[in-house]
């Protein structure tokens, strides 16, 4: 078996050409999936969980389905076959897009008899901002990938697909410096789930106080005030027009504005440029909701996954902010 050098895994495009750029070969695979959108459950198998995922991003117009499965079905064989490298090394940030990946990828060399070419760099800056000689710093931080640090990943990754956020939150309560950036990830995680009082994850509770602060507002501007509020970038535009959909096409919107239609996926840049420019503003329904004084999941619904955790009205997890702690509500 002829055996190459070294392969790279990244978190997306954009890094991957930069480090290609940067002199670093071109032995890239960029891993590509938002997998804090959409369901990741758990007892399905690499492919298996690729299918679902495909399936999930083409039902939302985000990419064709063939497409994405031939390029997991490319990227899952790659990494199957990690005994045919000298060298493995996983570029990774510091967000919840990136860690979600990371512990993915960790999870599936933990069963691997490569493991002792497996190494690491964590940034603690955005690899897709950099340039080909800025992005040339982080190679000082690679080490080589622990057996603690294998098994916190595939803990890590076992309980953000199980069916309840139970297991993630009482990751929580152990020590995980091994993997430093992991106690933050899984904090905003469980944010995401809906606010225990008002029904809104703490996207919708961002984009709400936004408008009742700032009053109406074109929503690119929108989706880059509430990307300042993040403590570490996760949430491309694509994932937050969802969000924002979500509040304004309820039974009873959180938001309105000048919108004609939802996010235009799988229209043209003029067409897409438009829905950007339309302005939001915030509802007297959502002004109760962010007070507390309704609830959007009582008066809306709820049907959306986090990780394994299918969240619909007669089964809802919910995340209580001031104590820090889980509710199931049904």
């Amino acid at each position: 078996m002829t055996t190459e050098r070294t392969l790279i895994i990244t978190n997306g495009d954009s890094a991957a050409e930069l480090l290609i750029e940067a002199g670093f070969g071109d032995n890239v695979l960029p891993w590509r999936d938002v997998l804090h959108d959409g369901p990741v459950p758990a007892s399905l198998n690499i492919d298996e969980l690729s299918e679902a995922r495909a399936r999930f991003i083409a039902s939302r117009n985000w990419g064709n389905y063939e497409e994405t499965i031939n390029q997991f079905y490319d990227r899952n064989q790659r990494i199957q076959n990690a005994e045919a490298y000298e060298k493995i090394s996983l570029w990774f940030e510091h967000d919840l897009y990136d860690q979600l990946q990371l512990l993915q990828i960790l999870d599936h060399f933990s069963g691997s008899s490569a493991l002792d070419n497996i190494w690491l760099i964590q940034a603690d800056d955005y690899l897709g901002m950099q340039t080909p000689q800025s992005i040339k710093r982080f190679s000082k931080f690679e080490t080589l990938i622990t057996d603690v640090q294998f098994d916190l990943a595939k803990r890590a990754w076992a309980a953000f697909r199980e069916s309840s956020p139970q297991a993630s939150a009482c990751l929580l309560d152990e020590d995980t410096s091994a993997l430093p950036y992991l106690e933050p990830i899984i904090r905003r995680l469980l944010q995401e789930l809906p606010d225990n009082i008002t029904g809104l994850s703490r996207t919708e509770k961002q984009i709400l106080d936004i408008l009742k602060k700032e009053g109406p507002m074109q929503v690119g501007r929108l989706f880059k005030k509430v990307s300042d509020c993040e403590e570490a970038l996760f949430m491309g535009d694509w994932s937050f027009w969802i969000w924002l959909d979500g509040l304004s096409k309820a039974t009873r919107p959180a938001v309105t504005g000048t919108y004609t239609q939802s996010f235009p996926f799988d229209a043209d840049i003029e067409m897409q440029k438009a829905y950007i420019s339309q302005e939001a503003t915030i509802t007297e329904f959502g002004r109760r909701v962010l007070n507390g004084d309704s609830d959007l999941i009582v008066e809306n619904g709820v049907d959306r996954w986090l990780g394994g955790t299918h969240l619909l009205p007669e089964s809802c997890w919910r995340w209580d902010s001031q104590l820090n702690k889980l509710n199931l509500t049904g």
